[in-house]
């Protein structure tokens, strides 16, 4: 059983390439850690010094606030073995915009289509409201850059059925295949089992997207049933797989945790 541990890692300039076994591992504190519940929105200078330094200058900025969270060029991130986590920024809404009206969209369960209006709604009100408070929502980049080519989120905290919901999405088709998504897929799971007290993280897919749950699966996801009936597509009412993944599930995982990775 792999023990939980820190999160390390830190961006030397997002722009070119990252250092990512820079930083020494830091052990979270219980005051620090964060929770499923709790409004510790992300990791700040005061809780974590040696992630946020900043060599080049005299004093780092406390990262108080979610804008400056995102863009500070010492972000703490999550990583897996090709992407990292980082905080979802207002300029990768045209990419998400593009994504979101898109046909394969549909898989991801939206609806089309989505103005731009409405989606910087949804970047205000819930990315930048609600981050750390009622779920979790990551940008997915490559290692050594900053792309936008995906977004996790961790959310429905309040969910009656339990934990938190999972929901990712990788945005250019031409990816799809390449292993991107199970990488962040793992990095996202790592944080939530590593760094928070959620104990079940759940999703469900359409039952003929078969691709998604093999993925899933691969990931350690479990399937526990069908939802009979409960989406629409193309005009016909479909089945939805539950699948789930349980804190213990995730300690019988034998691959390399986030902390493992950076730490190299």
């Amino acid at each position: 059983m792999r023990k939980r541990g820190p999160l390390v890692g830190t961006v030397e300039d997002v722009t070119v390439a990252v250092d990512l076994g820079a930083a020494p591992p830091v052990q979270a504190t219980n005051k620090d850690r964060v929770t499923g519940t709790t409004t510790h929105l992300f990791v700040t200078r005061r809780s974590f010094p040696s992630l946020c330094a900043c060599p080049n200058s005299l004093a780092a900025p406390d990262l108080d606030t979610y804008d400056d969270w995102v863009a500070h060029e010492r972000t703490p991130i999550i990583r897996g073995e090709r992407v990292w986590l980082r905080g979802f920024r207002e300029t990768d809404l045209a990419a998400y915009e593009r994504f979101v009206n898109s046909e394969d969209a549909q898989w991801a369960g939206y609806s089309l289509p989505l103005p731009p209006d409405k989606v910087k709604d949804w970047y205000q009100n819930k990315v930048r409201a609600e981050h750390g408070k009622d779920g979790y929502f990551f940008a997915v980049s490559p290692l050594g850059a900053d792309d936008f080519i995906g977004t996790t989120w961790v959310w429905n905290l309040n969910s009656r059925i339990g934990g938190a919901e999972f929901s990712i999405f990788m945005n250019d088709p031409g990816r799809w295949g390449t292993g991107l998504g199970t990488d962040a897929a793992n990095a996202t799971t790592d944080f939530v089992f590593g760094f928070t007290d959620i104990e079940r993280l759940w999703l469900y897919t359409m039952a003929q997207n078969e691709r998604a749950q093999r993925s899933f699966e691969k990931v350690g996801f479990v399937k526990e049933g069908v939802l009979r009936g409960v989406e629409r597509y193309r005009g016909q009412v479909i089945d939805c797989v539950l699948m789930a993944m349980l804190r213990s599930d995730w300690d019988k995982l034998d691959r390399p945790r986030s902390w493992d990775l950076s730490s190299h």
